[in-house]
């Protein structure tokens, strides 16, 4: 008589793996981007200062690792009833289960761009030692000569690091509600200038003095430096206080003269540097400053006159 025999396979080997408890995370790849950042520092006085500073963004592609588990049948050991069906979990030595990929940033700051090359309205400007350009044409400041222009986006590009953008407001009339998050990310010009354009309630004027000052002669390429300066000898606050140039001459009219508010007893001053044109002509430019703050337009009398002669 012939016995056939008849070996079950293991019915836990067959049941599917799971992912058990989490081990670990594995950095499996790590992409390197070097680039660099740039903001507006505070500066107070004319010159709008820039700091530039190497950044290097690192991508880490990561994966969880878990312990493998498999189902088997839950045991009765005396305890009770054991419902048909119910299953435990069990570790399987040395094996392991994969999740899914994902990645994460990591933004590491690497100091100053210091003595490096940079494009900004389509010129070359450079980096000091201490990664730090002070806008001594104040190219920064010519846009906002438009009064209409409220803000203005500046591209800073470097031959191998590619280009970044920076935007750069200015508020004329600040108020506490007039600061929002959509505008965080903004550089406030006159604010990183140092200057007060909060509306302050109870302004006044009585007490101020306004001066302007020029060279008396100038030639054809000289930087003419013009100079507004205002002292509040009164008892009143003055609020959002402005100049503006006009002249016949282009190259000296609409330049805007910011002085912001002044406490009983305050100074301030405020200079452009402005570069006669090479095919000028000879003969007497003249140049009105008109000024105005949170009250209106001052009186003429308090406007500036000034004369420059030009060979």
């Amino acid at each position: 008589m012939g016995v056939m025999c008849c070996f079950g396979q293991d019915a836990a080997a067959d049941r599917p793996r799971r992912r058990g408890r989490l081990l670990r995370t594995e950095e499996r790849k790590t992409e390197r981007k070097d680039g660099f950042e740039c903001q507006m520092l505070p500066a107070p006085g004319s010159f709008p200062l820039l700091q530039i500073t190497r950044k290097t963004l690192l991508i880490h592609h990561e994966v969880q690792i878990f312990e493998a588990v498999r189902e088997v049948a839950r045991e009765n050991k005396g305890e009770g009833i054991t419902i048909r069906g119910t299953i435990d979990y069990e570790v399987i030595p040395g094996e392991i289960l994969e999740g899914a990929w994902t990645t994460r940033e990591e933004l590491v700051d690497n100091g100053p761009f210091a003595e490096a090359d940079f494009e900004i309205f389509g010129q070359r400007w450079r980096t000091d030692k201490d990664g730090q350009i002070v806008d001594t044409a104040q190219a920064l400041l010519r846009p906002f000569d438009d009064l209409r222009t409220m803000s203005t986006e500046l591209t800073i590009t470097h031959a191998t690091m590619g280009a970044q953008k920076m935007t750069i407001s200015r508020n004329l009339l600040r108020r506490a509600e007039s600061v929002s998050t959509d505008r965080a990310e903004a550089f406030d010009l006159l604010e990183m200038l140092g200057l007060d354009f909060w509306q302050h309630r109870l302004p006044g004027r009585e007490g101020l003095t306004l001066e302007v000052s020029a060279p008396a002669t100038a030639s054809a390429g000289d930087i003419v430096k013009i100079t507004v300066t205002a002292s509040n000898d009164g008892n009143q606050q003055v609020s959002s206080l402005l100049g503006r140039s006009f002249s016949k001459d282009a190259w000296v009219n609409g330049r805007m003269f910011y002085l912001g508010g002044l406490k009983p007893g305050e100074k301030r001053s405020f200079t452009r540097l402005l570069t006669v044109p090479e095919d000028i002509k000879a003969g007497a430019c003249f140049i009105r400053v008109g000024f105005w703050d949170l009250l209106g337009t001052l009186p003429a009398g308090q406007a500036g006159k000034i004369r420059i002669d030009l060979k």
